[in-house]
């Protein structure tokens, strides 16, 4: 399996509500029985295409990537539910999606990604589960407040992903703003989402939110 050498990039999509989930079903093959299982489970259609188009990004890159075939993938979990690929230390990734859009982060390193809409924003959760620093950084700007607790919000969800404990670590346990867990973000504004990653080492991130739908799905249907 011979790797390309491999840059830390995040990738946003728009879903497009034009093509129909049943679009993809011929593509359910390319994934396994688990996770086609799984997806037919899902009520709404909607969700059904966020999971199997988020899935099939994944492969599209773990195969360019790694130049290999997408039936010699092999996904695991961790004991929080953390997906990772089998047997590939140098290659991971994290996948969060909200309302109608995905955004995949990949990385050489344990990488959380979070993306969230940008709307009006419940003052309950920001009690509960928000530190000190962060409620004022909230609190104190009427004008942005939104758009600033999804800027903490998006960066907690990616720090508990990128822990890979999901949420046996509180929200209200750390604090975004602190030294050493500040410089481990970075957060993206596009179309009224926030979308915020977390790693550990120095960020440097070459950020691709210009992906149509139309054109992933062309791309899936090289997969092999």
């Amino acid at each position: 399996m011979q790797q390309k050498q491999m840059e830390d990039k995040v990738y946003f999509v728009e879903l497009d509500e034009k093509i129909p989930f049943l679009t993809y079903e011929h593509l359910l093959q390319l994934l396994s029985t688990e996770k086609r299982e799984r997806i037919w489970k899902f009520h709404f259609d909607a969700d059904k295409k966020l999971s199997v188009v988020s899935d099939l990004l994944v492969r599209y890159l773990a195969c360019n990537y790694l130049d290999v075939h997408n039936s010699k993938l092999r996904f695991e979990t961790n004991e929080y539910g953390k997906p990772f690929l089998t047997g590939i230390p140098d290659f991971h990734y994290n996948i969060s999606h909200t309302s109608n859009a995905i955004a995949v982060a990949v990385s050489r390193n344990p990488v959380g990604v979070d993306v969230e809409k940008i709307r009006e924003y419940e003052g309950g959760i920001v009690s509960r589960f928000f530190c000190q620093k962060e409620k004022i950084y909230i609190e104190n700007n009427n004008e942005n407040a939104s758009r600033r607790f999804y800027e903490v919000w998006t960066k907690k969800e990616a720090y508990v992903k990128w822990a890979g404990k999901g949420l046996s670590i509180p929200l209200n346990s750390f604090d975004v703003f602190d030294d050493e867990l500040s410089c481990c973000f970075e957060t993206f504004e596009n179309r009224n989402y926030m979308i915020s990653i977390c790693k550990a080492d120095h960020i440097h991130v070459d950020f691709y939110y210009d992906i149509d739908e139309g054109s992933l799905y062309e791309k899936f249907n090289n997969l092999q």
